[in-house]
């Protein structure tokens, strides 16, 4: 992992408190379930983008798990399947009150917390080696992983 000053938002998109305890809640409630959560962007208005790594080939249990322990600070969110693309499960989280985020489940051969990663296909195939590409940020007092594309 590259270590590189703290994310620095555009000014004209700063992220709401909301997103930012979204966030800090989410990487929480990542920790025991042995994946890697990365921050992998900002959407426009409150919606945000989130990358997690593990080994599971069944990630049902794990996004629940998430879910429920999200709902103690978001009680009305809400879980969306949106269905296996070729590289990573997709799904959505929703709140009445407009708070939106996507995350791609993707799962790995090896640790997720490795440095190499090997992504499993949709047809159990596995992609070349690549590298996770991420440094710590920093924003409000919230510290996270993120992707160089979260800080455009």
């Amino acid at each position: 992992m590259n270590q590189k000053p703290p994310l620095t938002f555009e000014e004209n998109r700063p992220p709401l408190p909301e997103a930012l305890e979204f966030i800090r809640s989410l990487a929480v409630a990542a920790a025991p379930t042995h994946c890697r959560l990365i921050v992998a962007g900002f959407g426009p208005n409150t919606d945000l983008a989130f990358q997690l790594f593990g080994q599971s080939p069944e990630p049902v249990a794990i996004l629940n798990q998430l879910l429920m322990k999200l709902k103690v600070h978001f009680p009305d969110l809400i879980l969306i399947d949106e269905g296996q693309a070729d590289s990573a499960h997709l799904y959505s989280f929703q709140d009445h009150h407009g708070l939106k985020a996507r995350l791609a489940y993707f799962q790995t051969l090896e640790s997720p917390f490795d440095t190499v990663k090997i992504i499993i296909q949709k047809d159990s195939s596995e992609s070349p080696p690549g590298i996770y590409d991420t440094f710590i940020a920093q924003q409000d007092g919230v510290i996270f992983e993120a992707t160089q594309e979260s800080s455009s």
